[in-house]
């Protein structure tokens, strides 16, 4: 929700998707460049604007009645040629960005594939570590109100719980207990469209009192206090060693999936503590360095 593109050529979309074209009346009123610009204005009302469950939806009859500003042409031409402007230099900064991403991933990958045993690595299988259990699953009316939610998408995109979930579902203190996201929890996509979204993985690094988490998601929690530090897990979760896994063991029909019996047999690389704090701090340095790339970038 909130992404949107200008297409130039005929086209098909699914359901998915909702196609905006200019009525006739508009055509010579309105430059398409600047209702394109202008579409993110929408993109954000459209985040603001949904009915929130496990997969959230936009207000559609709200949707219609968005309103878009009609400047006189020249101005609006204006505002086109800055803004192509200032996307060039995005393109290139992101360029930048990327490249950042691609050398942190392939040291993050390199130092967690262990190639070279050392500080008391131990592989063990993600059942050996973890216990796991399934989601909170409510209807629709029961979210956007109540006690803090982690949903689909904020695993998808954070190796890191949010210290901040923005999700809201109403919930009984039972379902807050049985479904409780505690310092040291991995959460785990357990079904997607596609491999790139199965098996993401987030790590909580603190409780989060009252918060559950989406049925979507499989969450991991440690048998053993103190054998494996949830930073550590984070990296770890997200790094080529897991990831490969997760796709050589994925169900496929429509969807593909994981299910207990193929995450039990995951193998999960486990060196002292000692050691995984070292590998920690590494890797957050390199962390802190693509950051430093991003700042300055919009949003």
């Amino acid at each position: 929700i909130g992404e949107h593109a200008l297409i130039t050529v005929p086209h098909l979309s699914n359901q998915r998707f909702t196609s905006l074209s200019l009525r006739a009346e508009y055509a010579a009123r309105l430059d398409i460049k600047f209702v394109f610009y202008y579409c993110f204005v929408l993109d954000e009302w459209c985040k603001r604007n949904t009915t929130t469950s496990s997969f959230a939806t936009v207000d559609m009859p709200r949707f219609r009645s968005f309103r878009f500003p009609v400047p006189p042409l020249k101005v609006q031409r204006e505002i086109v040629k800055l803004l192509d402007t200032l996307s060039a230099l995005e393109e290139e900064l992101e360029a930048e960005l990327e490249a950042r991403r691609r050398q942190y991933a392939y040291y993050r990958d390199e130092l967690l594939s262990f190639r070279e045993a050392g500080g008391g690595l131990r592989w063990m299988t993600l059942s050996e570590l973890y216990e796991s259990s399934s989601g909170l699953s409510k209807s629709a009316d029961q979210f956007g109100f109540g006690q803090p939610f982690l949903s689909f998408k904020d695993v998808f995109n954070n190796p890191v719980v949010p210290s901040e979930l923005s999700g809201l579902v109403n919930t009984t203190e039972s379902e807050q207990v049985r479904f409780s996201i505690k310092a040291g929890d991995v959460f785990v996509t357990r079904t997607s469209e596609d491999l790139e979204g199965l098996g993401m993985s987030c790590a909580a690094l603190e409780d989060h009192p009252k918060a559950t988490f989406n049925g979507f998601t499989k969450r991991l929690r440690p048998r053993r206090l103190g054998e494996i530090e949830p930073s550590y897990a984070a990296y770890f979760f997200r790094s080529s060693s897991f990831r490969v896994q997760v796709a050589s063991m994925a169900v496929r029909s429509t969807r593909v999936s994981l299910n207990d019996n193929i995450l039990a047999r995951i193998r999960i690389a486990v060196p002292s503590l000692v050691e995984q704090r070292r590998i920690v701090s590494i890797l957050d340095n390199f962390d802190g360095l693509v950051n430093d790339v991003s700042i300055g970038l919009p949003a």
